[in-house]
């Protein structure tokens, strides 16, 4: 592939704002230049998958509350087996997850542990506890 350039005539220079500046043109005339051909992508060459839509925080919050407020209406539990129930019952979170909203909900006092009988202190609702 050869570039031959010529000098631009008056006529030219009138219609182009723009020259070709002087090393452009030598780097055109140098016979050792090689040209690298573009790669192009194609679309054949990317496979396009439908994004997934992560789900909202509040929704698996609210979800775990509901759980727990069933949880507690149907079944008289200890703290420890609560947490566990309660983690295997919410598969589609992480544990963590589910683990730190009962932390959160024993420290803002909407589930409690009943402190009427020594031997039995089971997971009640607490004090704040609201409707969800």
């Amino acid at each position: 592939m050869t570039i031959e350039i010529r000098p631009m005539t008056e006529e030219e220079k009138k219609e182009h704002l723009l020259e070709i500046p002087q090393f452009i043109i030598d780097l055109a005339n140098e016979p050792d230049v090689k040209i690298k051909p573009i790669k192009t992508n194609t679309i054949k060459d990317h496979v396009f998958t439908p994004v997934k839509r992560k789900r909202k925080r509040t929704d698996v919050h609210l979800e775990i509350k509901e759980s727990i407020s069933n949880f507690i209406n149907e079944n008289k539990v200890k703290k420890v087996a609560f947490i566990k129930a309660i983690t295997e019952l919410n598969t589609h979170t992480t544990h963590w997850i589910v683990k730190r909203t009962i932390r959160k909900l024993f420290k803002q006092r909407f589930i409690a542990i009943d402190k009427t009988y020594k031997t039995k202190p089971f997971v009640i609702k607490g004090h704040y506890w609201r409707a969800i």
